[in-house]
């Protein structure tokens, strides 16, 4: 009978470890999961930042373009010869 005693004594602690375990491992996984998520959403928008500083960087050149263009005509409207 202490034997049996003893046995559940030193096994009880580690059953409650194991369930421990476990529920900790689901937490970190659903964490895991969200983070996964999280650095989805953070590559998109980085890639969209990305694009918009492209598009950003065209419209700029055009207006660029356009000045210069406006530079070679003279005051009438009509361009230098």
């Amino acid at each position: 009978m202490r034997a049996f005693i003893l046995a559940l004594a030193l096994a009880l602690p580690l059953s409650l470890a194991a369930c421990q375990s476990e529920q900790a491992e689901a937490v970190e996984d659903a964490y895991d999961a969200e983070a996964g998520d999280l650095q989805e959403q953070a590559d998109a928008l980085e890639d969209e930042a990305d694009a918009m500083e492209a598009a950003g960087d065209e419209a700029a050149e055009a207006v660029d373009e356009a000045i210069e263009d406006g530079e070679a005509m003279d005051e009438e409207g009509e361009p230098e010869m």
